[in-house]
C-alpha cells in the first residue's frame, strides 16, 4: 500500500511536506490546519496526479472551517474503475464519509465532493437551527 502525507497549515505561509512548491494564503490568521493523506489499494499514482487530488480535496475547505483532516483512498483493484473514498475528520463531528466508483478517476472525486459538500452543508444547517432553537427558549 502506498501512503502519502500531506501537512496543509493555513495562517500567512502554507507548507506542505514532500511537496515542491509551497502555497501562499495572505489572508487567513489563526485559521486552522488540516493534515491530508493520501493513501493507495492494489496499484500505485503518479506524483501529478496526487497533487491534482491534492488541489481538489483542498477545496473542501471553503465549506465547513473546523476541518482537521481529510484521508484520500484511491482503491485501483479494478484499474479500468478506479473506487475513490474521502473521509473527512472535523473537530466536534466524528466525520463525512463519501465514496464512488466510475471509469474516470477525477469524475469520480468530483462526485465525492459533491457528495462532502451537501453533507458538510446539511450539517451546518442543523447546528443553524439548534442554535435558533436554543435562542428562542430562553
Amino acid at each position: 500500500m502506498l501512503h502519502a502525507t500531506f501537512l496543509v497549515e493555513w495562517g500567512y505561509g502554507c507548507v506542505r511536506e514532500n511537496s515542491r512548491r509551497p502555497l501562499f494564503f495572505p489572508n487567513l490568521p489563526n485559521a486552522p490546519s488540516m493534515q491530508i493523506n493520501i493513501s493507495t489499494r492494489h496499484g500505485d499514482i503518479s506524483d501529478a496526479t496526487k497533487e491534482k487530488i491534492i488541489q481538489k480535496v483542498e477545496k473542501i475547505q471553503r465549506f465547513f472551517e473546523r476541518l482537521t483532516s481529510i484521508d484520500v483512498t484511491v482503491d485501483l483493484s479494478k484499474a479500468d474503475e478506479p473506487k475513490i473514498e474521502v473521509i473527512v475528520k472535523s473537530e466536534k463531528r466524528d466525520s463525512f464519509v463519501a465514496g464512488y466508483q466510475s471509469s474516470d478517476m477525477f469524475g469520480s472525486l468530483d462526485q465525492v465532493i459533491s457528495k462532502l459538500e451537501q453533507q458538510i452543508k446539511k450539517h451546518k444547517e442543523k447546528l443553524k437551527e439548534r442554535g435558533k432553537n436554543v435562542a428562542e427558549d430562553v
